[in-house]
């Protein structure tokens, strides 16, 4: 039954040409487990543990140094870029965390950057709240798909626009 859903899900999301369908399908057949069901079935650790390492393997493959030079002279920059982005979602989720009722290290997941995936995976594996890590990347994911980036396209018509005038 769970897994028919979850396909279910995968393809609906699929045929409706949501972005990201096969984590947006699994994570709605979670909801409507939570909503209408017991709640969304347990992962073995040993699939959980597995996940992690085929996430971790993927990042690193991913990692492309083409120019050795160039890495070595952005490293610094982006080491220290990422060391104060973290230092940020860790301060926040300090001072936030008796606001929303929820506990620091739930937040600081939740803020932290990084994709819902690899999120979620790291949450189950921390015992945390997986829906609350989930929604806030899932809330920053379709806020950027649905309000940003038309706004963005808007803002980048109206610049050609103007750019055109100043031309003729």
């Amino acid at each position: 039954m769970s897994k028919m859903l979850i396909i279910s899900c995968c393809f609906i999301t699929k045929r409706m040409n949501f972005p990201l369908p096969f984590l947006l399908g699994p994570l709605m057949a979670a909801g409507i487990f939570n909503l209408v069901g017991p709640g969304a079935p347990e992962i073995p650790d040993f699939w959980l543990s597995m996940s992690q390492l085929l996430i971790g393997t993927h990042l690193g493959y991913t990692l492309k140094v083409d120019n050795p030079r160039l890495f070595r002279k952005m490293f610094g920059a982006v080491f220290l870029s990422n060391i104060l982005l973290i230092g940020f979602c860790y301060f926040l989720s300090i001072q936030l965390a008796p606001q929303l009722s929820l506990q620091p290290n739930e937040l600081f997941l939740s803020m932290a950057p990084g994709g819902v995936a690899e999120m979620a995976v790291t949450a189950m594996s921390v015992h945390v709240d997986l829906t609350v890590v989930t929604s806030f990347h899932l809330f920053r994911i379709l806020f950027i798909l649905f309000l940003l980036s038309p706004v963005i396209k808007w803002l980048a018509g109206r610049n050609e626009g103007k750019q055109e005038q100043g031309q003729s």
